[in-house]
């Protein structure tokens, strides 16, 4: 894991910038979670789900390269 975020060369700000992209993505697709119905629309909450997951993965990577940059 650590050799893949040492292969990600990316600026502080560029870093903090996705990390924001990230975090609104998640809350983005939260908020479409909570008003979809498994029963009613399964593939649409199957999509938003994958981007949720998607989302807090990214922001897993971003958080531990900001945390090893100095």
């Amino acid at each position: 894991m650590w050799n893949l975020i040492r292969r990600i060369r990316m600026r502080r700000k560029q870093a903090v910038l996705c990390l924001l992209a990230a975090t609104l993505a998640f809350v983005l697709s939260a908020a479409m979670m909570s008003s979809l119905s498994f029963a009613q629309e399964p593939v649409l909450t199957v999509c938003w789900g994958v981007l949720m997951v998607w989302s807090l993965l990214v922001q897993l990577l971003l958080l531990a390269m900001l945390a090893k940059k100095p």
